[in-house]
């Protein structure tokens, strides 16, 4: 019998051409496979923030019993479990049971060693707290990245899309930012740029375009001069002749030396767009 294939997110799912028949008529299609795992968007969130919780958990329980283990062999102690407690615990029956050595001079030495196992706790929790910071904000930016590139139009422009939105961040110092409502809202130097009449967060799709007209970024024809779009030739820190400097450098347009080497004229003012 021959069989019918779906692919679903880069997965293959046969189904029997019989069966594919007998759905259509019901209106109704069950797709089910071993290698393939739906989520909704919220559900997709959840797990994800699960799954990092966990390895969280994980990593900081793995660090502390690392540390109990390096000092219980440091110490030549031998007692059951994994945490500070029982760490403490038989460094105080060690210290009892050693005749020569004066209990308090080992009490001591314990509390020297217990404020050192807690320092140690609180660095292992500390870089795992800059870890979740450092991937919520990459996850954060990737998103604010992606959202500003999707106002950037795809026609008219002189330069690549990723160039422009390189440009309005680094040289107009444009951002996104997201309002209590969940709304997206153009920010200029972490400013949130509101409609002077209505007090609301302008159109963002229509203030990047005009940005990047100010900037000299789109092929705008310019009323009664009688000449073609304004391309920024003849100007030595223009555009056109960062392009040219770039081609005999064998820097081509669009590459990512290109993009960096863009970002450090602007910066540096021998760029002007």
């Amino acid at each position: 019998m021959s069989k019918v294939n779906f692919k679903i997110g880069g997965v293959n799912i046969e189904m029997e051409s019989e069966e594919v028949s007998k759905a259509i008529e019901t209106g109704e299609v069950q797709l089910s496979s071993d290698d393939l795992t739906i989520y909704k968007k919220d559900e997709f969130d959840l797990f994800k923030q699960t799954l990092s919780n966990e390895e969280y958990k994980k990593g900081k329980a793995a660090g502390i019993e690392m540390t109990v283990k390096d000092a219980r062999e440091k110490h030549g102690l031998d007692f059951e479990g994994k945490s500070i407690d029982n760490l403490i615990d038989a460094i105080k029956s060690k210290t009892l049971a050693e005749a020569k050595v004066e209990p308090s001079k080992k009490i001591q030495e314990l509390e020297s060693d217990r404020a050192k196992l807690l320092k140690n706790y609180q660095d292992i929790e500390s870089q795992f707290s800059t870890f979740k910071t450092e991937v919520t904000n990459k996850e954060t930016r990737g998103r604010k990245d992606n959202d500003l590139l999707s106002f950037i139009p795809n026609e008219g422009l002189k330069i690549d899309r990723d160039i422009a939105l390189l440009a309005i961040k680094t040289k107009a110092g444009i951002d996104i930012d997201y309002t209590d409502e969940g709304f997206k809202a153009v920010t200029i130097n972490g400013v949130i740029q509101k409609d002077e009449k209505t007090l609301q967060p302008i159109d963002p799709k229509t203030f990047i375009a005009n940005k990047l007209t100010e900037l000299g970024l789109t092929s705008v024809r310019n009323a009664g001069n009688g000449g073609g779009d304004d391309t920024g030739k003849g100007s030595g820190g223009g555009y056109e002749a960062f392009v040219k400097r770039m081609e005999a450098n064998n820097i081509n347009e669009g590459s990512l030396d290109f993009s960096i080497k863009m970002d450090e004229e602007m910066k540096a003012g021998t760029l002007k767009l």
